[in-house]
């Protein structure tokens, strides 16, 4: 390559670099390649495609283009940081963790990958080395929002709540519009039970369109229409409307729209409500005082007003109405299995990969359990789990039947668990669901559960009907198991009695 051709295969590069950072990913594709029509062996080309096709997701692209970059040059610490990043954005943290160990190796003052290597160790439930890196990284960037917020969430992981909070907050020193910060620090505070800052903070979080202060003025809705959206997942609906009965009681008039599989369990609950089953995303929503005598107001802002503290929680039994009809053909089915307890089991919870493994027990690990004589388990797990299932067939049949899925119809599941006698669930819908329904709920919580679950205590502000069995370690599950194996047996031998 003569020098004319190296100058022009320099000034690509710094081109293509500076597309990149612009975020102009077509136009730095293009130079990229430009550059490997002059130069087919450059490295820093195929690293840069393999960026580009990092950024829009691509992933087997991505990690095609970079095995080529490395293979051309073993020695740049950026090729195994941009490599780290493909397999932490595919879950895959082993491999991630390898790779940016494998760039600091190469640069110790690689900044970015101690973020990286410490996102990979905290998603393998390493928090506490998760931690160091993370300090080290702030070390070098003592400016960075991301790092603080990052080391927030790593507190947090921990328990340790009041580090969490100094974390977030300097964050937010640093970056005021820090949506992930501002997001955190709510539900730290939330967890921690500080509901008089956290409150706002929640409804900071999510708009800053005004709404009243929730320490001030707790029926902001006294004589006006209210129209409530729903803004998170279906247990977040289930759970929030334990707050209707409380707005019926102010407002003039209701409408509440709501995911579509909860439209007849919630219009049968709440008669009076004028009701709409839709999908989240097709609400055309407009935050705030629409009219001096309107009011919209997404679900998750109810509790800011109906609770705004701990001494406001309503102790009902329940505030959800299953079909009867429904319940009763559940209860001959399960009356048809013969004497002994009816108990629905659940054994996994979460949507992202983190929440996920933290959330949930494989149901291989509940052999101990499905052990217990005098009991009939049904599944009320969602999801792909027939194989589980079959493999928990030598201790115990899990009874399921093909017209119940959760997933598509609400209204028959929320019959099913209002006809059992127990539900033991992992933190997912199906405690939402059962809680909401008063019936029995033995809650299997992680070491730092989701905020509404706080962090210490058998029994929880919102449903009356569940109790919570938390583990004392992290990822540790046995002693939760063991408690929930004596009090089974305990349970089912005295339901023996009462039935001989």
């Amino acid at each position: 390559m003569n020098a004319l051709t190296k100058l022009q295969v320099r000034s690509l590069l710094q081109r293509a670099q500076a597309e990149f950072h612009a975020a102009a990913y077509g136009e730095a594709r293009v130079t990229s390649r430009h550059v490997l029509e002059l130069d087919l062996n450059n490295a820093d080309a195929y690293h840069m495609l393999g960026a580009i096709a990092t950024q829009e997701k691509n992933f087997a692209e991505a990690e095609t283009l970079l095995a080529k970059a490395i293979s051309m040059n073993r020695r740049s610490p950026h090729f195994f940081h941009t490599l780290g990043n493909v397999y932490r954005a595919q879950a895959n943290y082993e491999s991630a963790e390898a790779a940016y160990r494998r760039a600091l190796k190469l640069d110790p003052g690689l900044s970015a990958a101690y973020i990286g290597l410490a996102a990979a160790l905290r998603a393998l439930g390493r928090s506490h080395a998760a931690v160091v890196y993370l300090q080290r990284y702030l070390q070098r960037e003592p400016n960075d929002a991301d790092g603080y917020n990052e080391l927030g969430l790593t507190f947090k992981d921990l328990g340790k709540l009041d580090l969490a909070l100094e974390q977030l907050r300097t964050a937010l020193r640093i970056n005021p519009d820090h949506q992930r910060a501002r997001d955190n620090t709510a539900i730290v505070l939330l967890l921690a039970e500080n509901f008089r800052d956290g409150w706002p903070a929640w409804i900071r979080s999510f708009t800053k369109a005004p709404f009243p202060d929730p320490g001030t003025q707790n029926a902001p809705f006294d004589g006006k229409r209210v129209v409530i959206y729903p803004n998170e997942g279906v247990g977040d609906e289930i759970m929030y409307a334990s707050c209707l009965a409380k707005v019926i009681r102010h407002a003039a008039e209701i409408t509440l729209y709501c995911d579509r599989r909860l439209a007849s369990l919630f219009q049968r609950s709440f008669p009076s409500i004028r009701t709409f089953g839709t999908a989240k995303e097709s609400v055309n929503r407009i935050i705030g005082m629409i009219a001096p005598d309107e009011i919209h107001i997404p679900a998750s802002f109810l509790p800011a007003y109906f609770p705004p503290n701990v001494d406001s929680f309503t102790r009902r039994k329940s505030f959800l109405v299953a079909n009867p009809a429904l319940v009763s053909k559940w209860r001959e089915r399960f009356d048809a299995l013969g004497s002994g307890l009816k108990i629905g089991i659940s054994w996994q919870g979460g949507v992202d990969p983190i929440n996920r493994s933290q959330r949930s027990i494989p149901l291989s690990a509940w052999s101990s359990i499905l052990a217990v004589q005098g009991v009939h388990f049904v599944n009320l797990q969602y999801g792909a789990v027939g194989a589980e299932i079959e493999q928990a067939r030598t201790t115990a049949p899990i009874h399921g039947w093909s017209d119940a899925n959760p997933l598509i119809d609400l209204d028959f599941f929320a019959a099913q668990i209002a006809a059992l006698d127990l539900v033991i669930s992992v933190s997912n819908t199906t405690v939402h669901m059962a809680g909401a329904l008063g019936i029995p709920v033995w809650a299997l919580l992680h070491l730092v559960p989701d905020w509404r679950w706080k962090m210490a205590g058998t029994t929880t502000h919102w449903y009356p009907s569940v109790q919570l069995f938390r583990q004392q370690e992290a990822g540790q599950w046995g002693s939760v198991l063991r408690q929930i194996e004596m009090k089974l047996a305990t349970c089912a031998a005295a339901s023996a009695v009462d039935t001989s």
